[in-house]
């Protein structure tokens, strides 16, 4: 509908992973009701999931998140935006904190 349809028009979950720049790694956004465009991701986890953010990490991965840490096929994805201008991704496993009942 034409509200959402308008560029920068969406409210941006609590978290995002901003992709940065080819030379920049990602890291996990807090947006604080900051509006945006971004893409959702979401997918069937495996049983040891190594990439989740949780109380201990959070810190580190608002500071940065190695490009390498991601299964290949959420790497990709997030090249894929850089490549096409998209600057947030929201990813269940990365953007919520797995181990928080509030969260």
């Amino acid at each position: 509908h034409p509200r959402c349809s308008q560029a920068g028009s969406t409210v941006l979950p609590t978290r995002v992973i901003d992709v940065g720049e080819e030379k920049s790694p990602p890291f996990l956004l807090e947006t604080n009701g900051a509006h945006g465009q971004y893409l959702a991701l979401s997918h069937r986890w495996p049983i040891s999931l190594k990439y989740k953010t949780i109380m201990t990490n959070l810190a580190q991965h608002c500071r940065e998140m190695q490009l390498e840490s991601f299964p290949a096929t959420l790497r990709d994805s997030l090249i894929v935006c850089r490549n096409v201008g998209i600057r947030y991704v929201w990813i269940d496993a990365r953007c919520i904190i797995q181990d928080s009942s509030e969260d």
